[in-house]
């Protein structure tokens, strides 16, 4: 991938990812003390806390942002788990990148989308954040990881 397609594609994770916690701020405010903060398989809301823990949990988000980010900087320091070699050694690296993009893209949809739906809950104007929240997050990942080694098996091996 060209630079400038890799800087378009972080600007657009950066902004999904501020898209939850700039909807908390916007209603901090109006939101009452208790926050739904865990969900049941169903998407209903079944634990209450308080708003507080919305801002630790763009705090994880970020932090977990930054994770993802090292491998994607430094593919080189990755344990890939391919046989790597120099003719495919740029391949597999560019591949971990890939990975990792995708992974913190998902991250701050989940993410953002999480913030979203607790203060459209707590405001009375959702009743929870839907039974397709879980599955579809282990669907999500499940792909990319399924994706990735996919694509890594397909890289050749020459000495």
């Amino acid at each position: 991938m060209d630079e400038r397609k890799n800087e378009a594609i972080e600007l657009l994770t950066i902004i999904i990812f501020l898209i939850g916690p700039g909807k908390v701020l916007a209603e901090w405010s109006t939101l009452p003390e208790s926050v739904p903060l865990h969900f049941n398989l169903w998407g209903v809301p079944d634990g209450y806390g308080s708003k507080v823990i919305l801002a630790m949990l763009a705090f994880i988000g970020l932090v977990l942002y930054f994770v993802l980010t090292i491998p994607q900087r430094n593919p080189a320091n990755s344990n890939i788990p391919f046989k790597v070699t120099e003719s495919n050694r740029a391949e597999h690296l560019l591949l971990v990148q890939s990975l990792m993009t995708a992974l913190k893209i998902e991250m701050a949809v989940v993410f953002s989308y999480l913030d979203w739906m607790i203060v459209e809950v707590a405001r009375g104007r959702a009743d929870g954040i839907g039974p397709w929240f879980g599955i579809g997050m282990i669907v999500m990942t499940l792909g990319i990881v399924a994706w990735y080694f996919w694509r890594g098996s397909r890289i050749k091996i020459e000495p």
